[in-house]
């Protein structure tokens, strides 16, 4: 058995978030973000630490258009400077999205997309970020039951390095509800990553079955 527990931390962030209201439909914002990721073990097994502070910033816009539209998109950068000097910091661009859109009844169309900032035990490396997007539509095809097809596009860039992988996914699914608070899901879902370094690349099919609960 080989003991995972150098992969354990916890993220603790603090966002601090400026807007103006131009009209109720549309309000322009700036925030500001900072955090440390906290490793369970203050040094890895090959002896790096990789405890790091973190630091964002982002502008964007709120949408409110009843609804037909709403949510809200901003860009910016991200940054994480470990408390090893021996690791470089990992930074990029940043995004982060929830869009939701009703062309009619009974339709639902949501586009969501975030930047998240990953971890490694490589010794030497500091990790990667991946940027992942996820456009999805809902239809209630009768008053009992409701389908459901998403794809989703990510991009991994590996820090210090030329890497990176691409991974796209598809699903599609179904909820036959049994009240109105309860129903049965069932999902299926293709994943392919190909990557540029090698033994990395995949493809997975899975098959979901599962309870969905709403209030």
């Amino acid at each position: 058995m080989l003991s995972q527990s150098e992969r354990d931390a916890t993220l603790a962030t603090l966002t601090l978030r400026g807007g103006y209201e131009i009209s109720p439909a549309l309000t322009p914002f700036v925030e500001a973000e900072i955090g440390r990721r906290y490793y369970d073990e203050e040094f890895d097994s090959s002896g790096f630490a990789r405890s790091a502070d973190r630091l964002g910033a982002r502008a964007g816009i709120e949408l409110d258009l009843g609804e037909k539209l709403s949510g809200e998109f901003a860009a910016g950068w991200l940054r994480e400077s470990f408390d090893d000097d021996r690791l470089d910091p990992v930074s990029g661009p940043s995004i982060q999205a929830a869009l939701a859109w009703s062309p009619e009844r009974a339709t639902m169309v949501n586009l969501t997309a975030s930047t998240i900032i990953e971890g490694t035990t490589t010794p030497g490396e500091s990790g990667s970020i991946l940027h992942s997007g996820r456009l999805s539509v809902e239809r209630q095809i009768r008053s009992d039951l409701t389908a459901n097809a998403a794809l989703g596009l990510g991009y991994r860039d590996y820090s210090g390095s030329d890497g990176h992988d691409l991974i796209f996914s598809a699903e599609a699914g179904a909820t036959w509800w049994m009240n109105r608070y309860a129903g049965l899901t069932g999902r299926l879902r293709h994943e392919s990553q190909k990557s540029n370094l090698p033994d990395r690349d995949y493809d997975a099919n899975s098959v979901f079955l599962g309870l969905r609960l709403q209030r």
